[in-house]
């Protein structure tokens, strides 16, 4: 009955809670200054990822410490869970008990008491952790440990269990605004976009073929974004010689169920589609 919205306001950027009525109220959370959220499945509650101080207006500033509040939209309440002092992201797990976060390029998982437990931990980058619809798993970017490397994909189980690479067997790694590198099709399938040969597509691998990617979008520019209902994918694709259009694949075959040309008086090449989303769960409108 309400979307979570992150508003810049100056140089800050604050999340309000929008009731879907005309009359509804505007709750603002005013004192944080909130880079990223994720809502509880179950309740009506969030986790930010904000700043209780503006950004500084000189770039050279150190950066400001982020961490992870969790707010009640019922109560108003809003308080620090956990003493992790860089935070970059932050992703309720569906059952509903776990939050998954990164903090200084390591992943860990946070009990809602606040309780830490490091969970891929190396140098390099490990971010952005993006769980299943199980909940036993989580989909991260990651730089394999390596200080300077392509940021690939990889997959670590809940209980702690080694991460696992996914998707290497080509020259390839994630694009994207994160979490949308990626998408669970279901506990066993994962879709990402992948740059190769200056070309982004969709690929499609599942975990008991962990070495196998396939191709399920032609050669050009590709971004992903998948439905809650997850039997439809929705691509913005371009190329060189035509302009951008959104297309709408079913899972997992991916046939071709609607082609949309937008922006045909649009010069070739022109990204002026930026973003789509899904209005709807069942993946019938964009």
């Amino acid at each position: 009955d309400s979307i979570g919205v992150v508003r810049p306001e100056g140089v800050t950027s604050r999340f309000h809670v929008l009731e879907l009525t005309p009359t509804g109220p505007d709750i603002a959370f005013d004192d944080l200054n909130v880079t990223a959220f994720s809502c509880d499945p179950n309740n009506a509650r969030a986790v930010f990822v904000a700043s209780e101080q503006d950004p500084p207006a000189d770039l050279r500033s150190p950066p400001l410490e982020t961490h992870l509040y969790l707010a009640d939209f019922n109560t108003r309440e809003v308080h620090q869970l956990s003493d992790a002092a860089n935070v970059t992201s932050a992703e309720w797990a569906p059952t509903g008990d776990v939050v998954a976060i990164t903090d200084n390029n390591d992943i860990e998982l946070v009990s809602l008491e606040g309780q830490r437990t490091p969970l891929v931990t190396r140098p390099g980058v490990d971010s952005t952790p993006h769980w299943s619809p199980d909940g036993d798993s989580l989909a991260f970017a990651t730089s394999d440990g390596a200080e300077r490397a392509p940021i690939a994909l990889a997959v670590v189980g809940r209980s702690g269990s080694a991460p696992r690479p996914i998707a290497r067997h080509f020259q390839s790694f994630l694009i994207g605004t994160p979490p949308r590198w990626w998408a669970w099709t279901d506990n066993n399938t994962l879709l990402f976009s992948g740059l190769s040969e200056m070309s982004t597509q969709i690929y499609r691998v599942r975990l008991s073929q962990a070495d196998a990617a396939e191709a399920i979008t032609p050669a050009g520019q590709v971004s992903l974004y998948c439905s809650t209902a997850r039997n439809r994918l929705a691509c913005i694709e371009s190329s060189p010689d035509t302009p951008p259009r959104i297309v709408t694949r079913s899972l997992p075959r991916g046939r071709v169920l609607e082609r949309t040309e937008l922006n045909h008086n649009q010069a070739r090449g022109s990204p002026s589609i930026r973003r789509l989303d899904w209005r709807s769960v069942d993946g019938a409108a964009i």
